[in-house]
């Protein structure tokens, strides 16, 4: 497990270092307006992205990895393809304490505290969602893309959002799933990631009791049971019907997502086209933003499938 001065300098170092390569990718982009309000402390802003063709073909929406240091690199990577088949994109700014809700559960030093932590978890990831709506919604109304096709894209943490925005906006006719899953509860409970390990060491040592034990499975129990407003199996199944509109990337033994947590959310959306790509959650996605050759260029393959008329 990373030490806190690792982490420090993972933070301060290398994410300021991918977030100028990713930028050394992009083409001109046109900045939307912070829009405030949100439980953490202002909604997410975007980013559009125009081809050189006066009429782009479809918009693209990106759902990044909240917190992670890969996120510019990578929508740099996926925009490039993305802008070079037409399409305009809509890249949504990581925002700003989006997990801070879930590393106060570790911090719950009894249930009241811990149900607390819950509901900022609930509030802050429906609000998230709803801005992210509202974003398309105030896209799809500019001249610009008045008509066009609206895609999305939602990568690990952001799946869950990017399903649920999909399954409650009209908008969005085609989804690429890469490296997520439902069942959130389970993720927390059985995740291998460092971090989310050691929140639940600090859950089962703060909660436990001599009469009343918090083992792994009496959290995840715990938070399925107040994680329902926000999973995304339940909306899921209202996609059911357009599963060829869908496209989803699981990660073989991947150390975040488990196993079944990626097969709960397929088959809750109807077992839509699923690729595997070998092997791992960091390293998944290091081959999404630079494997280029043969059937493993995903960016490609997510491209090509937005391309397609209708859903094939």
């Amino acid at each position: 497990m990373l030490t806190k001065p690792w982490k420090a300098l993972k933070l301060s170092v290398l994410y300021p270092i991918l977030t100028l390569a990713g930028c050394a990718f992009l083409p001109a982009a046109r900045e939307l307006p912070h829009m405030k309000g949100s439980a953490f402390g202002g909604m997410p802003s975007g980013r559009y992205f125009f081809p050189a063709r006066d009429s782009p073909t479809a918009l693209v929406v990106i759902v990044p990895v909240p917190g992670s240091s890969y996120t510019p690199l990578l929508q740099a990577r996926l925009i490039q393809v993305l802008i070079s088949r037409g399409h305009a994109v809509l890249a949504i700014n990581q925002p700003e304490g989006l997990f801070s809700p879930f590393m106060q559960l570790a911090h719950a030093k009894s249930v009241a505290e811990f149900d607390a932590a819950a509901r900022r978890v609930n509030e802050t990831f429906l609000a998230f969602n709803r801005s992210v709506d509202t974003l398309i919604d105030e896209a799809v109304r500019m001249p610009h893309f008045g008509g066009l096709p609206v895609h999305m894209i939602g990568m690990s943490a952001g799946v869950p959002s990017a399903v649920v925005v999909a399954a409650e906006n009209p908008h969005v006719e085609k989804l690429a799933l890469i490296y997520g899953g439902g069942e959130i509860a389970g993720i927390y409970a059985r995740s291998k990631e460092n971090d989310t390990t050691a929140m639940r060491r600090s859950i089962r040592k703060n909660l436990s009791t001599e009469s009343d034990t918090w083992d792994d499975a009496r959290i995840e129990r715990e938070l399925r049971s107040r994680f329902v407003p926000m999973e995304p199996n339940f909306y899921a199944s209202r996609l059911a019907d357009k599963k060829e509109c869908i496209l989803f990337f699981q990660a073989i033994d991947d150390d975040y997502i488990p196993e079944s947590s990626y097969e709960s959310l397929w088959r809750a959306l109807g077992m839509p086209e699923r690729i595997h790509i070998w092997r791992g959650h960091k390293r998944a996605f290091l081959r999404t933003m630079f494997v280029t050759w043969w059937s493993m260029d995903i960016r490609k393959k997510i491209a090509d499938f937005f391309a397609q008329d209708g859903c094939q």
